[in-house]
């Protein structure tokens, strides 16, 4: 679906752009319903400014990258956009500041203007540090995140710490580390890929 001809004048990724400046936004599309991600860059002629270069990359394709349920990736306001678990889909995190916004921003990004807060309970064990559980379940996983594309968005992995319980020590925090590092590692790589293969193919298009 192309994007051309559209008004995207009020959008965060088009002021950006207008400004100068390259930008990132989640948003649900106006003409398609489907949510993504926006990118957008300034196309100048001097000091002119003549449009934006925007590209979408669309939630769907997104989640499926993600093969385990207790990864979820989190908007720079804080709200869940992409989980294959659908329970965490537009729940705001702990220190969300997505409540800050302006009713119709929120409408107009997310659909809705309340969100229910995703709750993370620490377990504060200084011996298994980074260890509690999402809502009411109470199985133990042990978390890390990392904030990739400019801190347009933040990945979430959450590791059942249950299967690692046979481990004692700093040998139960190396080995989750590195399970995490790694989980983490191939969703960026896969977010990372997709992107430019995107940038990739708009810039041949605008070459045409």
């Amino acid at each position: 679906y192309s994007l051309v001809g559209g008004n995207y004048t009020n959008r965060q990724f088009f002021r950006d752009a207008r400004a100068g400046r390259t930008g990132q936004q989640f948003a649900i599309g106006r003409n398609t319903g489907v949510a993504g991600l926006y990118f957008s860059f300034p196309v100048f002629d001097g000091d002119k400014f003549l449009g934006a270069t925007i590209i979408k990359w669309d939630i769907p394709h997104l989640t499926a990258l993600i093969s385990v349920d207790n990864v979820f990736i989190v908007d720079e306001v804080g709200v869940t956009i992409a989980a294959r678990n659908k329970d965490l889909i537009f729940r705001a995190m702990p220190n969300a500041t997505a409540s800050d916004l302006p009713t119709q921003e929120k409408l107009s990004r997310y659909g809705i203007s309340e969100f229910k807060t995703l709750r993370i309970n620490w377990r504060n064990d200084t011996h298994y540090p980074g260890v509690g559980s999402i809502d009411e379940n109470p199985q133990p996983l042990i978390f890390t995140a990392k904030s990739i594309l400019d801190d347009a968005v933040t990945v979430h992995v959450a590791h059942p710490f249950d299967r690692l319980q046979e481990f004692s020590g700093a040998r139960i925090i190396s080995f989750a580390i590195f399970s995490l590092l790694c989980a983490l590692a191939v969703v960026a790589a896969n977010v990372w890929l997709l992107l430019f293969h995107s940038i990739s193919r708009e810039a041949k298009t605008a070459e045409r």
